[in-house]
């Protein structure tokens, strides 16, 4: 549905920026500059990658709670535990691949991140090398 509508916002920009203006032609109307949407559409689908994250890393979660209380006879405690382990690791992971979603997607995270921790560019340059 985040998707359609993703698509659906894309397309009516598209459509929104044709030149279907009659009078920009005799030059009484200036023609209309296009809207900044690059930024939107970065932030529309990093925010949709951290949303998949979180529910690949949470779902299942529920899901084993329903199998412990209806006591499911396939599912024994040990495989439960075991489980259990496996979502715990999967939410810790969620929370370091939101940090680097963060880094690869956002320009103003990313420079507000490296003026937090006082590293320049040069220091990046110099570490990589």
């Amino acid at each position: 549905m985040l998707v359609w509508g993703l698509l659906n916002t894309q397309k009516n920009r598209k459509k929104l920026l044709e030149p279907s203006y009659p009078l920009v032609e005799f030059g009484r109307m200036p023609r209309p500059s296009a809207p900044k949407g690059n930024e939107y559409d970065r932030t529309t689908k990093m925010l949709l990658v951290i949303l998949i994250i979180f529910l690949v890393t949470e779902i299942p979660d529920p899901i084993i709670v329903l199998f412990d209380v209806t006591r499911v006879k396939t599912f024994e405690t040990d495989c439960i535990e075991i489980i259990a382990k496996l979502m715990k690791f999967l939410e810790s992971l969620s929370a370091i691949l939101n940090l680097f979603v963060y880094m690869i997607m956002s320009t103003a995270f990313r420079s507000t991140f490296f003026e937090f921790f006082n590293i320049s560019k040069q220091d990046l340059t110099n570490c990589l090398k």
